[in-house]
């Protein structure tokens, strides 16, 4: 199990993994989950192209669907 730190470092890394995935189809959002940061995703088929951490912190597929802004 990774120790990341403190919220701070959370923060931190949620904003680096917003920029890392941005404009990657699929990819929905990302956020702060229990022990890891959570991957928004639009199905199941992108999660096998996901990585398992980033930064030293476990990321967590989270399938929400397609998010439309309209």
């Amino acid at each position: 199990m990774s120790n990341p730190g403190t919220v701070n470092d959370y923060e931190s890394k949620k904003i680096a993994l917003g920029k890392h995935f941005e404009g990657k189809a699929g990819i929905v959002g990302v956020g702060i989950g229990v022990d890891s940061l959570n991957v928004y995703i639009e199905d199941e088929t992108i999660i096998s192209g996901l990585p398992k951490m980033f930064q030293g912190v476990n990321l967590t597929p989270v399938v929400v669907g397609k998010i439309s802004t309209e």
